[in-house]
């Protein structure tokens, strides 16, 4: 191991346990912190044990640089709930511990090298590792886990994103672009972690695998320092049956909601067996009705009680509000409007945007943009764009060409 590679372990070791340090006396430490502080700490001392080996005489703390070797199959584990628990904001449950059975394995399979003599650790020292049966097995499990959680990650991202974009007014594309990053950089790591360790003679590879793997979880350390809360999705609280009293409903939906359970009685809608060419049975033309008719008392209600311009506006709410389950919202706003959630109650705020910036061209951008129901100027500047072709600026010098 080069005088380099073992100065920069030594800082990497000191700053992932500094920063463990601050994150735990932070007052900001949400189950996703606690996460992020064992990761940093179990990289502190995966960093440091290399010099414990190459340093100490003593066989204990040789042997413990054997034990921390494998900490890193642990890692993915722990990039996985530090992203699900940021999502989602939710506790550990005691279920989590199995997500470290690789680790287990790992240390198992190299039980014997933590109890090796002084002369057998002289020899290890010289040789270096012996890549016997065991020692493979526990690679497979070291490198299998880190691509296992990667795909596991990758899904947990696409599947709230998805529920996001179509339950929230204001999805926040941002946030999932910064876990895709995440998640991204972590397997381009591992990936050189791989080259590092067929290409064990090549110093740069194994100096630059550290030096990154360092530098990413500082960076992800900082930012939950900063921004404990930087990942989370705010979701729907739990729905209620849709069988619940319509006693306070708006005459309109609960109109639709009582058509609806009269057609719909006695019969499974089949639409999505027909085969190309057929037509739809009479109960599905019905369906078709239903959903128009509960898409016209949504559609009224947006624009006479103006819900979007909440910015916590989600579809449970707008839900409540109606008296409608959340299916029949979601199903009637994506078949009618061809439209997601999200994009139907953002068309919504864009009009009123514009038609307040025409009545009051003095007014400020960012004001009006906030007042519409946006929740920050980076996404209704995304919004805007997307709609109307154009920078709020630009359509501002096109509606107010004198000021």
């Amino acid at each position: 191991m080069g005088v380099l590679l073992q100065y920069f372990h030594a800082i990497g070791a000191f700053n992932a346990l500094l920063l463990s340090v601050v994150l735990f006396f932070s007052g900001k430490l949400n189950p996703a912190g606690k996460v992020l502080v064992i990761w940093l700490l179990a990289w502190s001392i995966y960093a440091v044990s290399p010099l414990i080996f190459i340093n100490a005489p003593a066989s204990f703390l040789s042997a413990f640089h054997i034990i921390a070797l494998w900490l890193p199959a642990s890692f993915g584990a722990l990039m996985y709930l530090y992203l699900s628990l940021s999502i989602r904001r939710t506790a550990l449950l005691k279920r989590d511990i199995i997500k470290f059975i690789p680790l287990v394995m790992c240390l198992l399979l190299n039980a014997d090298y933590a109890f090796m003599s002084e002369v057998q650790l002289a020899d290890f020292r010289n040789r270096g590792v012996e890549f016997d049966i065991q020692h493979q097995i526990a690679m497979v499990f070291l490198y299998g886990q880190a691509f296992y959680y990667f795909a596991k990650s990758f899904r947990l991202i696409v599947r709230y994103k998805q529920q996001t974009e179509s339950e929230l007014s204001n999805f926040q594309p941002a946030v999932f672009q910064g876990l895709t990053v995440i998640i991204g950089v972590n397997l381009i790591l591992w990936l050189l972690e791989i080259l590092s360790a067929l290409y064990s003679g090549v110093y740069f590879l194994a100096l630059a695998s550290d030096i990154f793997f360092t530098l990413f979880l500082c960076f992800l350390g900082l930012l939950h320092w900063k921004e404990p809360h930087f990942f989370s999705v705010t979701h729907r609280q739990k729905i209620p049956d849709e069988s619940h009293n319509r006693e306070h409903l708006d005459p309109i939906v609960s109109h639709c909601v009582d058509n609806h359970v009269k057609r719909t009685e006695g019969y499974v809608d089949a639409s999505h067996f027909l085969l190309d060419g057929e037509k739809k049975d009479d109960s599905s033309a019905l369906l078709d009705e239903t959903l128009a008719e509960v898409f016209q008392s949504i559609d009224v209600f947006m624009r006479e009680q103006q819900p979007y311009l909440d910015s916590k506006l989600s579809l449970t709410s707008l839900s409540d509000q109606l008296g409608l389950g959340k299916h029949y919202v979601s199903e009637a706003i994506n078949a009618v409007s061809g439209q997601n959630f999200h994009q139907y109650v953002n068309n919504f705020r864009v009009q009123w945007f514009c038609k307040q910036l025409k009545e009051n061209p003095s007014s400020k951008l960012l004001d009006l943009a906030m007042d519409s129901g946006f929740s920050s100027k980076s996404a209704f500047n995304a919004v805007f764009k997307k709609l109307t072709g154009k920078t709020p600026t630009q359509y501002k010098s096109l509606v107010t060409p004198s000021l």
